[in-house]
């Protein structure tokens, strides 16, 4: 073993309660953006079924002058901030178009990446009997993040993703500490963004109409468009749940989490 793998028997401790904490918060993470697309959606669906609400409203209440509703509310998208890319398959051909040939860093990346797909590549996560669902999609989502990070010569995304994997890299292990706590802060950030997020506050206050208005007030001023008063809000919001109960649609408890995404 080399200087760079030399270390002291608690550092490999440290090492190894560091990376079990990473595992951890990646499944933390994974878990919070699938509730956020979820409370994305009810929010959407909301506002859809509120832009049609003021629309009926304005067509009954005149008939000489149809105005139309603000169609920027139907037009209104969240910001999406998700470490899963569509464009995983993109990247992977990317990788494949990469000329390694003359340049001595990229047939490093080229290797390491080897590596780790041969941990976490989709074909060979369906021989991996001992990983449980959690470990796959964990993989799964490593592959994607190597893939992308290849096709945009990132190295150090690679080289953290190996240490997180246990790949060996010729690194010292105050080095590989200091990627996996780095990789933990980073993650730690990323919850906290979601949980601040409007989509987040306005699905664990669900059943509270009063934070309720208050999100759909700050989200239409934000789309730009004309802001109902609280009272004809409030009226809508009674109506609509009145409505989602007639079509026996369960209403979801405060802090309940949807049913988990497969992947």
């Amino acid at each position: 073993m080399g200087p760079a793998g030399r270390f002291k028997p608690d550092e490999r401790r440290r090492l190894k309660k560091l990376t079990f904490k990473l595992k951890f918060l990646r499944e933390e993470l994974r878990e919070h953006q699938d509730q956020h697309d979820f409370f994305r959606l009810e929010v959407i669906n909301v506002l859809n079924e509120l832009r049609k609400y003021i629309s009926d409203e304005k067509s009954t209440d005149s008939t000489d002058t149809k105005e139309s509703a603000p169609t920027s509310l139907a037009k209104y998208d969240f910001e999406r901030n998700n470490l899963e890319s569509n464009s995983s398959r993109d990247d992977e051909a990317s990788c494949a178009n990469i000329d390694y040939s003359d340049d001595p860093e990229l047939r490093k990346m080229r290797m390491l990446y080897r590596k780790i797909a041969t941990l976490t590549h989709p074909d060979k996560l369906q021989h991996m009997d001992t990983l449980d669902e959690s470990e796959i999609e964990d993989r799964i989502q490593i592959y994607k993040q190597a893939s992308e990070a290849l096709a945009q010569r990132e190295m150090d995304v690679l080289v953290e993703l190996a240490i997180y994997l246990g790949v060996d890299v010729e690194l010292p292990i105050s080095v590989k500490i200091k990627r996996i706590e780095d990789q933990a802060e980073r993650i730690n950030g990323r919850i906290k963004e979601i949980e601040e997020s409007v989509e987040w506050l306005w699905g664990i206050h669900f059943d509270n109409d009063i934070i309720r208005v208050r999100i759909i007030s700050a989200v239409c001023q934000h789309a730009g468009c004309n802001v109902p008063d609280a009272s004809t809000i409030m009226t809508f919001l009674n109506d609509f749940d009145k409505r989602q109960k007639k079509k026996h649609q369960r209403k979801r408890k405060v802090g309940e989490r949807p049913k988990k995404v497969k992947r």
